[in-house]
């Protein structure tokens, strides 16, 4: 197994259908990579559409937090790199192609993806390319105070998560924790930003939404 994508769920109803679609349709190896779902607690039909589903890992955590529940994924996951996104989020159809990729220069660790909207707006364009070229720029500092993080859409060697993880159970932030104690404990280069490494963010369809 190369990759295992983990995704914590949380009232994602609405979306997992599409979430499931974006991750079967993949133009990767199905023999190479596996889908594990973490369901944190759930009180709409996500239970249910992922139960229906044959090819995925479902796993329940009463911890709540998305982080609690990405823990709980990882200590299943068989795959030397770990692809993290979310249940409102919609890879590419070449998402892990670019992930196994990337991760053939052997000094990469982490890396980061580029996030774009689901709405056509052009100011909600603005923005989320904003932050893409943010995290692009902050990504070629040797600086490791300035990186943060963002786990819809990162992936990880296994072998670093296992030395310098899991991630943190907190609200928030623990994805950029993570991010910061890679840069400091083995360098800023290993930590990588990738344009083609791209999902689309239900969630993002207005500047108001942005906000």
């Amino acid at each position: 197994m190369k990759i295992s994508v983990i995704v914590p769920v949380y009232n994602s109803g609405q979306y997992l259908e599409r979430v499931l679609q974006a991750l079967n349709d993949q133009d990767y190896p199905s023999d190479q990579y596996e889908l594990i779902f973490v369901d944190n607690g759930s009180t709409d039909d996500s239970m249910a559409i992922l139960e229906q589903q044959t090819n995925i890992l479902l796993l329940s955590e009463s911890e709540r937090g998305s982080y609690a529940a990405r823990n709980a994924g990882i200590t299943r996951a068989r795959g030397e790199i770990l692809a993290f996104t979310d249940s409102d989020c919609f890879p590419e159809p070449d998402w892990l192609s670019v992930i196994d990729r990337t991760f053939e220069t052997e000094s990469m660790q982490l890396i980061l993806g580029r996030r774009i909207p689901t709405g056509d707006g052009r100011w909600i364009k603005m923005a989320a390319e904003y932050e893409n070229l943010k995290t692009e720029q902050i990504c070629r500092s040797d600086d490791p105070s300035v990186y943060f993080g963002y786990t819809n859409n990162m992936a990880v060697r296994r072998q670093v998560m296992d030395e310098l993880g899991p991630f943190i159970t907190r609200p928030r932030g623990a994805d950029t924790m993570f991010v910061i104690h890679v840069a400091r404990n083995l360098s800023c280069s290993a930590i990588g930003f990738c344009r083609d490494m791209v999902i689309r963010h239900a969630e993002l369809t207005s500047v108001r939404a942005y906000f």
